[in-house]
């Protein structure tokens, strides 16, 4: 099962960004997800840990 959450806008390219996560297991397993995810872009407190730095690491 597949979760996509929609990270906004790029403020570089302009493009809007998602973020595609597999889940396996349950519905509910799917549903917690994306619940986790949502509430980390709500807040402001995810980032793509392919595009985080260690200084962005290491003060999170």
């Amino acid at each position: 099962m597949e979760v996509v959450v929609s990270l906004g806008k790029d403020p570089v390219t302009g493009k809007y960004e998602q973020k595609r996560v597999t889940v396996k297991g349950s519905m509910q397993d799917a549903q917690r997800k994306l619940r986790e995810l949502l509430l980390q872009v709500e807040n402001g407190m995810y980032a793509d840990p392919g595009k985080m730095t260690v200084a962005e690491y290491l003060n999170g």
